[in-house]
């Protein structure tokens, strides 16, 4: 469906048992829209995510996942999964989609004008966390 929809998937990070399982569950299932590869830092990471359409993570449950405000600062909209802890941001902030069963039928109807708000919101969202905003914040808050 995947393909059909003319979707691929990259995946990036280090070597790891979960990107192992991954592997064996592409080869099993014979899925050629997903590619693996390694980390990558600084430019090169920029660079994959200016081009990326969309931003996935699935669940993390960390402070304030660093992926997802690099990516929203360039613009990139979400997709996120049940687990992560900033669902609800998602949806007050509308800068992405949650991952469930329908999400290939979910991006397929996006239409462009949708796509854009969502990258608006995105970089928006991510501004709320810029440093210059957390300093002059937490001076107010501090006084």
């Amino acid at each position: 469906m995947m393909n059909e929809a003319g979707y691929s998937v990259s995946l990036y990070g280090p070597e790891a048992t979960d990107k192992d399982n991954l592997t064996k569950c592409k080869q099993e299932n014979q899925l050629d829209f997903e590619k693996f590869f390694s980390a990558v830092f600084e430019t090169q990471k920029e660079r994959i995510l200016r081009t990326s359409t969309l931003h996935i993570l699935n669940s993390r449950s960390e402070g304030y996942p660093m992926a997802v405000l690099e990516s929203m600062n360039l613009y990139t909209p979400q997709i996120l999964s049940r687990g992560t802890n900033l669902l609800e941001d998602l949806k007050e902030w509308d800068f992405g989609l949650e991952f469930d069963e329908k999400i290939v039928e979910t991006l397929s109807m996006l239409s462009f004008q949708a796509y854009i708000k969502l990258a608006e919101n995105a970089k928006a969202y991510a501004e709320l966390h810029d440093l210059e905003v957390i300093g002059k914040q937490s001076l107010v808050l501090y006084k």
